[in-house]
């Protein structure tokens, strides 16, 4: 099922993969409370860095994402392989194909536009991790390739995790489709995203403007976002 309402239009754009929950506008409506709150970690985006923590502690974590800079960046996670190191990684990725295998992708808030905010949540467990931005340029280089990669270490908690609370929408990824557990309704949402697929899929949430359909949105998109 495609995922089409008056609220939003979620769009598959790049590869990522993981566990994330996005939130929307306020709303009066309650839902169940997690046991506690997490923990709450802020990475500035700018033109072509991060401005962010060098280590945080395991457990569950939400990242917030505010984007300074004049050009589209999300936050991928990705955890090391034990034994691998942040220098290791950037060894392979100047090698030419895909990321090294042993970098797995946790997740991590997608690209808000220039001015604005986004925020994924993800349960962390201690190793070494690295904060990427593979959004490309209007030439096609990925903002990685000019810098915007930094190591990340997630050390044990002190005390016990945090842990979820209820979402409203759990939206699992499969190739190449979006399937709701429920339609998206307009408010604040929490929404469990789950890729069942064999690839990794990513979700950005956009708001059409009036008049504006999903096959003006796949248009501009195709065509250089012009």
């Amino acid at each position: 099922m495609r995922s089409q309402s008056l609220y939003a239009v979620v769009l598959a754009l790049a590869p990522l993969a993981g566990c994330s929950s996005e939130r929307g506008t306020p709303t009066p409506e309650a839902r169940a409370p997690a046991a506690s709150a997490p923990n709450v970690v802020t990475f500035t985006a700018a033109d072509y860095r991060f401005e962010g923590p060098a280590e945080i502690p395991a457990g569950l974590t939400q990242f917030r994402l505010t984007n300074k800079g004049t050009e589209p960046h999300h936050l991928t996670l990705v955890r090391l392989d034990q034994g691998r190191t942040f220098d290791s990684l950037m060894a392979g990725l100047r090698r030419p194909g895909p990321p090294p295998a042993w970098a797995r992708p946790v997740g991590g808030p997608n690209a808000p536009e220039p001015g604005a905010e986004s925020n994924a949540e993800h349960m962390l467990e201690p190793g070494n991790y690295a904060v990427l931005c593979f959004v490309p340029t209007k030439e096609g280089v990925p903002h990685l390739a000019k810098g915007m990669v930094a190591p990340l270490k997630v050390t044990a908690a002190a005390g016990p995790a945090a842990t979820p609370g209820d979402a409203d929408v759990v939206m699992k990824l499969v190739d190449y489709d979006f399937e709701l557990s429920s339609p998206l309704t307009p408010g604040e949402r929490v929404i469990r995203v789950e890729n069942s697929a064999q690839q990794m899929h990513e979700v950005e949430l956009a708001k059409l403007s009036p008049g504006k359909s999903v096959q003006d949105l796949i248009a501009w998109e195709m065509g250089g976002r012009k």
